[in-house]
Order: C-alpha cells, then sequence, then structure tokens
C-alpha cells in the first residue's frame, strides 16, 4: 500500500520543482491513480520545452560562432593559439555527448521506465538551458575582450 502512494506522490514532488513550468493545457490528473497520465503530460510538456530549449540553443551558438570566427580573424588571437572558433565547435560536442550520458544516468535512478523518461527529457532540458545561459555569457566576454576592429 505504502509503495502505490509513494511513487506517485515523489512523482507529484518532482514535478512540483521542475524549474517553475507549467504542465501542458489538456493535461489533468484528477487522482493520485492516474500517475501515468501525469507522467505522460509532463513527458509531452518537456519534450515541448526541450524542442524550444534547443532551439534557442542553435541560434546562441550559430551567433557565437560567427562571432568567433570574427574574433579569430583579427590580432587579438595569437598566431600559435587554437581558432577560438575551432575550440568553440570542439566544447560544443563534447558538450552534447556529456548532456546525453549524464542525462542517460538520470533513467538510473527509478525502476519505472515511463518515470525514466520523464527524468531524461527533465535533465536535458535543464542542462540545455543553462547551456544557452553560458555561450550567452562567452558572447558577452568576447564583446568585451575583443578589439574594436573585430565588433559585430
Amino acid at each position: 500500500m505504502f509503495k502505490r502512494l509513494f511513487l506517485p506522490l515523489l512523482l507529484i514532488g518532482f514535478a512540483s520543482n521542475a524549474m517553475a513550468v507549467e504542465m501542458k493545457e489538456g493535461c489533468s490528473y484528477p487522482d493520485l491513480i492516474a500517475s501515468l497520465e501525469l507522467n505522460l503530460c509532463w513527458n509531452e510538456t518537456y519534450d515541448d520545452l526541450l524542442t524550444d530549449a534547443d532551439r534557442k540553443l542553435n541560434e546562441v551558438y550559430k551567433e557565437l560562432q560567427a562571432h568567433a570566427k570574427i574574433f579569430d580573424a583579427s590580432p587579438a588571437l595569437a598566431k600559435n593559439e587554437t581558432p577560438t572558433s575551432i575550440q568553440l565547435r570542439d566544447a560544443q560536442r563534447a558538450w552534447i555527448k556529456f548532456r546525453d550520458t549524464d542525462c542517460g544516468l538520470e533513467t538510473l535512478a527509478t525502476s519505472r521506465p515511463s518515470f525514466a523518461a520523464y527524468a531524461a527529457i527533465k535533465c536535458e532540458y535543464e542542462m540545455t538551458v543553462a547551456r544557452t545561459e553560458k555561450l550567452q555569457s562567452l558572447s558577452k566576454y568576447l564583446d568585451e575582450i575583443c578589439d574594436p576592429e573585430c565588433s559585430r
């Protein structure tokens, strides 16, 4: 009996702490028995959020990559240094592998496959938002250190 009530309550606890995200429209869970429906709704909600977060990350990355190439052509880059655009590309590829692997570990925390999918999607969303913020900070940093001739 305790096991039956614990997991749905745990699921609701995770859902309520989810970065102030509102559940997708049309999702409802009238009682704790409907935990599968609740989980499916959260999966759809985070899937949509992840799609938007990925789109924003790609926009920020492309903008930063263009800026890095301008920086690479400026006198601010030492001759023997690896170009910033190459470092950025390599770092982004490594980060994608890390995110996917790290979020895969989230699925080990549960024995229920439907909850595992939710945990992985939520993890990918949160890490993607954080990565976007980091790339935006890097772009600001390049703006600060870049010579006037390499500004956008």
